[in-house]
This record gives C-alpha cells, structure tokens and sequence, in this order.
C-alpha cells in the first residue's frame, strides 16, 4: 500500500501535467477524496448499525474491513490530489443513521451502498482501464478494487436483512432499488477525455458508464437479491 500512495505522489515527476490538465486533475481528484471520506463516514455508521440489529459476526467483521480499505483509498486520493498541487479536503460532517430501525438503515444502505456503490464501482473499474500513465495505474486499480468491495458489503448486508427482517425489510430495499437512474454527482469530473490516462473519467464517460452499469449490472442484482 506505501509504495501505491508513494508511486501516486510522484506521478507529477514522471508524467508532468501542466495549466489547465493540472488543475483540472487536481478538482478531480479533490472531489474523489470528499467522496471516499464520505463513503468512510457511512460506513462507520453502518457498521455500528448493523452490530447493533444482531447482524452476523462475519458481516459486521467484513464491514470493519471495509472501512479500513476506504481509509485506504482516502489516502491514496489525497496522495494524488496532492501531486496536482491540491491539499486534501476536511472531513465531512459525521452521517448519522437511525440504528434501531432495520427497515431506514436496510434503505441507506440499498440507496447509497448498493446503488450508488455499484454505480461508482463500475465507473472506478472503467476508469482503471483507461489509465496509461503507469504510476497511476496502480492506484486507480487499488481505487477499483475497494470501490468493489464495498458495493459487495452493501448486497451482502442487503441479503442478510432481507431474510432477517421481513417484510417491512423487504420493502423498504424494493422501493429503493425501483428508482429510477440518477446520475452519480460529478462535482469535480473532468470535461476532458485525454485526463482518462490518468485516473479521471469526462463527465460524458462516467454518466455513459453509470447509466449502463443501472441497467445491467444493477438490474441483475436486485433481481438476484428479491426474485
């Protein structure tokens, strides 16, 4: 992991970006870094949540793992905004869940952690396709992976409470899940395509990505997930 966030820092010495690419770069990924912090805060909440309802051991133990490699990619994140001369963003205020309710917490957790998650994980992997700036591509591949991983956390809390929690459970994803594509946030996204060499999707590729992931990817799993 030091030798990703070490490789991501000196991107800028070995593959200058210079006047309006940098600073794009640098909104990019400075917004990519608010995000995954975001996506730590909620998942902290979820996982106190969830240990609360009595979910497994195993899910809550996975879910504390899961925060441990967003923490990753809130570092890796900073390293690269860094590069572009952008210091990393503060924290964002705590998300705060109503823990005693399965039904409200199952709903954020379809909502921002099966939804948005798996969205954001196919436009990561697609991202880290593109890149060809080779001290980049280390990271966005370790940027995909955990973006993957906690959309898989999330359909996996999501099938325990379904069977634990019945049918106000239930329904509760259902209606979640049945909403229709919005678009991932872009604050920060490139309009460039050449920026895609280094990590950040065009705004135009991240929502063609995003809108084929919902009516695929996203499909195929909430019909896996309630028949």
């Amino acid at each position: 992991m030091a030798s990703t966030i070490e490789g991501a820092r000196q991107h800028t010495t070995n593959a200058p970006v210079t006047g309006s690419r940098r600073a794009a770069l640098a909104r990019s990924w400075r917004a990519r870094l608010q995000a995954a912090r975001t996506a730590e805060a909620r998942l902290v909440a979820w996982e106190r949540a969830l240990a609360t309802v009595g979910a497994p051991g195993s899910l809550v133990a996975r879910a504390r793992r899961t925060v441990e490699d967003t923490r990753e990619e809130v570092r890796l994140c900073a390293a690269l905004a860094e590069a572009q001369g952008e210091r990393a963003s503060p924290p964002p205020a705590p998300v705060l869940l109503p823990a005693g309710d399965p039904a409200e917490l199952a709903a954020s957790i379809a909502r921002h952690g099966a939804v948005e998650g798996t969205l954001a994980a196919c436009v990561a992997s697609a991202a880290a396709r593109r890149v060809t700036e080779p001290t980049v591509r280390r990271a966005a591949a370790r940027l995909a992976e955990i973006a993957t991983g906690r959309a898989e956390l999330a359909w996996q809390a999501l099938g325990w409470a379904v069977a634990a929690g019945g049918a106000p459970v239930r329904a509760a994803v259902a209606r979640v899940l049945a909403e229709p594509f919005r678009p991932l946030p872009d604050d920060g996204a490139p309009t460039d395509p050449a920026l895609a060499a280094f990590g950040q999707l065009a705004s135009a590729e991240r929502l063609a990505v995003a809108r084929e992931a919902h009516g695929h990817v996203l499909a195929a799993l909430a019909r896996a997930l309630l028949g």
